[in-house]
């Protein structure tokens, strides 16, 4: 029978984001003991306690090569600015209805690829786009703006480390929106408050 370190070992191996958040220390030794168990007691077949998923994790840790902390928090980042009860419409690219939006929306932000086009608009303006053209829509969403460092043009990894850090949350993230010094994610407004929390206690605001 395989041992909780090993069982941890075997689901860190198989699970590249959990491999990754633990080998990366954005995620604490409690936090990752906590998203295991439920695993590790199925595999396991019995209850197992946090304490001994940590201590299991402490060996691994202990007897890997020590990684380097490539997702320390990048100075001259913040939160910028929340906006709520937003609305997002994908369009086939060139009809997207929304040639007259004009400025004073609470919120627009669109973005374009090569076969599609989004717009993301308080839902109190939707009615400002043909939604008939739409291909799918979604509606209560949140966006979370980053103001980013005036170099992050040129800072290596800098996306990485952000998307490491929202990736601990566990949420699903629908469109991310930047320019050269800001970036914005947008998200289900019932997973504000978890996304909210992690951010700020990364970027120390």
């Amino acid at each position: 029978m395989n041992t909780v370190t090993q069982l941890v070992r075997d689901e860190l191996n198989d699970d590249p984001l959990l491999g990754l958040l633990f080998s990366s220390k954005v995620m604490n030794g409690r936090a990752m003991a906590r998203r295991l168990r439920p695993i590790i007691e199925a595999k396991y077949g019995e209850k197992v306690g946090l304490d001994t998923i940590a201590v299991a994790l402490n060996r691994i840790k202990s007897s890997s090569e020590a990684t380097p902390d490539l997702f320390s928090r990048p100075k001259g980042m913040y939160l910028a600015g929340t906006h709520n009860n937003l609305a997002a419409f994908n369009f086939p690219r060139g009809t997207t209805g929304s040639e007259t939006i004009p400025d004073s929306v609470r919120y627009y932000v669109q973005t374009t690829g090569s076969s599609e086009h989004t717009v993301i608009i308080s839902h109190e303006d939707a009615h400002l786009l043909n939604k008939a053209k739409a291909l799918r829509s979604l509606s209560n969403l949140t966006a979370i703006s980053i103001r980013l460092p005036d170099d992050s043009y040129s800072q290596e990894a800098l996306f990485a480390k952000l998307f490491l850090v929202i990736a601990q949350t566990f949420i699903s993230v629908v469109e991310v929106v930047s320019t050269f010094n800001e970036l914005t994610v947008v998200i289900d407004s019932a997973d504000y408050t978890k996304l909210h929390i992690t951010l700020s206690n990364y970027l120390g605001n």
